[in-house]
Order: structure tokens, then C-alpha cells, then sequence
């Protein structure tokens, strides 16, 4: 139960990683 509740949490760090990191790219672009 501890393993799956801090899985979660790397998997809501990663996708606001991807989120900013997209986000970043397209600003560089624009």
C-alpha cells in the first residue's frame, strides 16, 4: 500500500514534468 501511494506520487511528478517541459518547448517556439 506504501509502494503503490508513492508510485502515484512519481507518476503525478512525471506528468507534471512532461506537462512543463511541453509547455516550455512550445514557448520556445512560439
Amino acid at each position: 500500500m506504501r509502494n503503490h501511494g508513492r508510485g502515484m506520487c512519481y507518476l503525478i511528478l512525471a506528468g507534471d514534468m512532461l506537462l512543463g517541459r511541453q509547455e516550455y518547448y512550445s514557448n520556445l517556439t512560439v
